[in-house]
């Protein structure tokens, strides 16, 4: 006699259950694979600056006006100039919480005036160098020089005339560096 199977019998079986699961595990899988890699934040850090020093050569290149990147130990601010006055285009801020843990901008030569042949404005080549002690150059206040003691300003010369310098973005696995030579040539590299 055939077993007997009450009303209503509710459940699944086991092959059911291995099916259900195999299907499930297949499609996740398959998610997984196709989705795009997560940067490293330093990567993410290094590629996203080497791009906006790439744009705003080029918008200097187009537009004649001057830009500069303006480094602080809490990051970074790239500026136009505008009208006589620094516009901000584009500002970074280091965020431990965000996985990039150190920033540091490492002029290749001494951060010095490198607009000699190009400019006479004394707006496009004021910016702060700690080296000498902290000296306003033409154009700058002594106001603001104390409120920035531990600021770089870096003139973006598009037609390379510019100070070279590397800025290294340090994360929890990796380190990256944006580096700009005297020729204008933008690289990302790991460190």
């Amino acid at each position: 006699m055939p077993p007997v199977r009450g009303r209503g019998q509710k459940g699944v079986t086991l092959i059911e259950l291995l099916v259900g699961l195999s299907i499930i595990a297949f499609a996740s899988s398959v998610i997984v694979l196709t989705a795009p890699p997560r940067l490293a934040p330093a990567k993410r850090a290094a590629q996203s600056l080497a791009a906006q020093l790439y744009l705003v050569t080029e918008q200097s290149i187009l537009t004649g006006r001057r830009a500069r990147l303006v480094a602080r130990e809490d990051g970074y601010i790239i500026e136009q100039l505008q009208a006589g006055r620094w516009n901000v285009l584009h500002q970074w801020t280091l965020d431990p919480q965000d996985g990039v843990l150190t920033f540091a901008l490492i002029p290749e030569t001494s951060v010095k005036d490198n607009a000699i042949a190009l400019n006479a404005n004394a707006l496009a080549v004021n910016f702060i160098d700690q080296r000498a002690g902290g000296r306003a150059r033409p154009g700058e206040e002594k106001d603001d020089l104390k409120k920035n003691a531990d600021v770089h300003r870096i003139i973006l010369d598009p037609l390379g005339v510019g100070a070279a310098f590397t800025v290294r973005f340090e994360g929890r696995r990796e380190i990256w560096r944006v580096d700009l030579d005297d020729a204008g040539v933008i690289s990302v590299t790991r460190d």
